[in-house]
């Protein structure tokens, strides 16, 4: 994947949020990783150890195909407002267990902070 594919899932995920009123730290527990792994997306940086059911999370709950969290952005906005010519009918394709179970960790993914340096996270809103 590309680097215009990363930049605009990061734009995606930051529109997303905003348009549906959820905080920082909401966003990032439905993404399940850590509030400073989520400003770093939004920052436009992709962590190296980014899980793919983090894609899956964003899916299901937003609605969505995990190929549209990279759609351009003019596309990107008519799809998550429901504009999609097609039928948004999709299935998990992970296991109950894995959608339920955290498996990041609370530290910053990639970053090497630790769980308690909150100081170099930002702000949770």
């Amino acid at each position: 994947m590309g680097q215009t594919e990363y930049k605009q899932f990061c734009q995606n995920i930051c529109y997303l949020r905003q348009k549906n009123k959820i905080n920082k730290k909401q966003m990032a527990s439905i993404m399940h990783v850590a509030p400073c792994t989520l400003e770093r997306i939004e920052a436009g940086e992709i962590p190296d150890k980014l899980l793919v059911d983090v894609f899956e999370r964003l899916a299901i709950c937003f609605d969505l195909h995990i190929a549209d969290l990279f759609a351009p952005t003019e596309e990107f906005i008519k799809i998550a407002k429901g504009e999609r010519n097609e039928g948004n009918q999709h299935r998990s394709v992970l296991p109950e267990p894995a959608l339920s179970t955290p498996q990041i960790s609370s530290e910053c993914v990639g970053d090497g902070a630790d769980a308690g340096d909150q100081h170099r996270c930002g702000s949770a809103d």
